[in-house]
């Protein structure tokens, strides 16, 4: 391994001008938490220290660069190979890139700071406060994505414009009251077991105290009946347990780290307000 560290010291943007400017030639492998706080990871490929292609994620090419460029946290390494057989897919200078990379992630970092978190679940609002509505085209077809209900992120997935665009457009549509926060129905959420197992549970909650006693029995009576395919309320009625105590043993066995309970923070929140209540 020719360089490695990490990106607290030496940002990806860095990284990229000192490989320009010393002609290297090889792979730079980042690995990470982008400014959205996902785990970002990929590889950008140099050729006489001219950027000839990278990865990401599902991405190639520029977008790849941009989308490591977002990496705020975690590490690099930098190892010389050949790249003979990479596809040069980027033809920009270096610096060229780098300043339309920048601009982007500035956008980027702007409209994170306007949204709410990516895991929020939105649908289009029937009742919009405006009775004018004046869209583009990109706003149009990305506001038919919340038809049902999507969270932003499976909208940023499965757009087909960038990423960029796609989150200006949410922006604006959420800004200007078209969409709504989808209010989810706790019942209708389906637990599910992770891959970790143990015969005896550790019921101590870490969130805060616990509500009442938390036996083991009423716990790993819990964990069985979750199998992936009940919901909250097939639960409640299958264990013959009252809806808060329920809730309450999925918390303690989703900190333990047994069970996931797929739904936004915002609605996490309020199974917690609603144990605590």
């Amino acid at each position: 391994m020719e360089l490695s560290g990490s990106l607290r010291d030496f940002p990806v943007e860095d990284i990229i001008k000192f490989l320009s400017l010393s002609k290297r030639t090889g792979v730079l492998s980042i690995t990470g938490v982008d400014v959205r706080g996902e785990e970002i990871k990929g590889d950008i490929f140099f050729k006489e220290g001219r950027i000839i292609n990278a990865k990401g994620g599902e991405r190639e090419g520029e977008d790849a660069v941009f989308y490591l460029l977002t990496a705020k946290t975690g590490n690099f390494s930098f190892v010389k190979q050949d790249n003979e057989g990479v596809k040069n897919l980027i033809n920009k200078d270096t610096e060229e890139l780098l300043f339309e990379a920048a601009k982007k992630v500035k956008l980027l970092e702007d409209v994170i700071k306007r949204l709410p978190p990516f895991d929020t679940v939105f649908e289009i609002n029937p009742r919009p406060s405006s009775a004018k509505i004046s869209l583009g085209k990109n706003e149009w077809y990305i506001l038919n994505m919340f038809r049902g209900g999507k969270s932003i992120k499976e909208v940023v997935k499965e757009s087909s414009f960038s990423e960029g665009d796609t989150l200006s457009a949410i922006l604006s549509l959420f800004a200007g009251g078209l969409i709504t926060r989808k209010e989810i129905n706790i019942e209708e959420i389906i637990p599910r077991k992770t891959e970790k197992k143990g015969e005896t549970l550790n019921t101590s909650i870490t969130f805060g105290p616990p509500l009442y006693p938390t036996p083991d029995p009423e716990a790993n009576r819990v964990y069985t009946a979750v199998d992936g395919r009940k919901n909250i309320g097939k639960l409640i009625k299958a264990l013959r347990m009252d809806r808060k105590t329920l809730l309450y043993y999925l918390l303690v066995l989703m900190s333990q780290g047994y069970v996931i309970i797929d739904t936004d923070a915002e609605t996490l929140h309020r199974i917690e307000t609603e144990v605590r209540g």
